[in-house]
């Protein structure tokens, strides 16, 4: 299947993921909303949503045979959950600026927040029913306070005296709860496809706000480094692509590196049966 801006490529919204798919015929009875969206001259995305619910609804009712998904952002998280747990559903995995900690946790690294999480349901042990069952694993538990606190520490000594970083507006109580929901991950089975962006030319600039920014990107550039020596580390045949002067949204400030990666990937792909 090739991806052209003269065709009108059939979609699957899971979430903001989206899945390539070919047309299907069959009914699906399922519960799930469909929408026909308009996002270039001739391109049309038939978006169907059955929620987070992809490994009960999606693969099975709409009779899809190991199609390849692709996911841009926070939908890694998504892709790495069927990458992980039915590895057996897809023919390979598409992550566009996708493979941050939420699709693959940094084993020699740790990641705080994911960490944070952890620790957060390991003491839960404390104040759920612990009068009636004991502590399940203290050792893990004792680990990853004192695996917290070395993070915690990395970042106050990162974060030094920049100003506080403003709250996105875009952190609606929805995104949040993903977010929260994190699960950690740490390799996947499946083939996958990662692309990163390599960010613009670096901030420069005397004034203080400018200074702030030029040292947050530094941060931002070592993270994300650190993440792709993680996937190079971890999952060793992921197939890793590195865009340079590209943005976050880089199926939009690099469509034609992104659609002449994402055919070549899946050329090496085994037919579907």
């Amino acid at each position: 299947m090739r991806f052209r801006r003269t065709h009108c490529v059939r979609f699957v919204l899971l979430f903001f993921l989206v899945v390539a798919l070919h047309a299907q015929e069959k009914i699906d009875s399922s519960p799930h909303t469909i929408q026909m969206v308009s996002v270039g001259k001739g391109v049309s995305l038939e978006v169907l949503d059955w929620g987070r619910h992809w490994q009960t609804a999606g693969s099975a009712n709409l009779h899809l045979n190991k199609p390849v998904i692709a996911g841009h952002s926070i939908a890694g998280e998504e892709l790495s959950y069927i990458g992980s747990h039915h590895p057996e559903k897809v023919a390979g995995l598409i992550y566009l600026e996708a493979g941050y900690p939420y699709a693959l946790y940094d084993q020699a690294n740790g990641e705080l927040e994911l960490d944070a999480i952890e620790l957060r349901k390991q003491l839960r042990q404390f104040t759920n029913g612990y009068a009636q069952e004991p502590v399940k694993d203290y050792d893990e538990l004792i680990a990853n306070l004192e695996r917290v606190e070395r993070e915690a520490k990395k970042h106050q000594q990162d974060m030094g005296n920049l100003p506080p970083t403003p709250v996105s507006p875009r952190m609606t109580p929805g995104l949040f709860a993903i977010m929260e929901g994190r699960e950690t991950f740490t390799t996947i089975h499946v083939p996958a496809l990662v692309i990163f962006a390599i960010d613009p030319s670096p901030i420069s600039g005397d004034d203080p706000q400018a200074h702030a920014q030029a040292v947050r990107q530094a941060l931002m550039i070592r993270d994300k480094n650190l993440q792709i020596a993680a996937w190079k580390r971890q999952v060793p045949s992921a197939h890793m692509v590195l865009i340079p002067h590209a943005t976050h949204y880089v199926f939009k400030s690099n469509e034609a590196d992104v659609l002449r990666e994402m055919n070549n990937f899946i050329a090496t792909l085994p037919a579907a049966k």
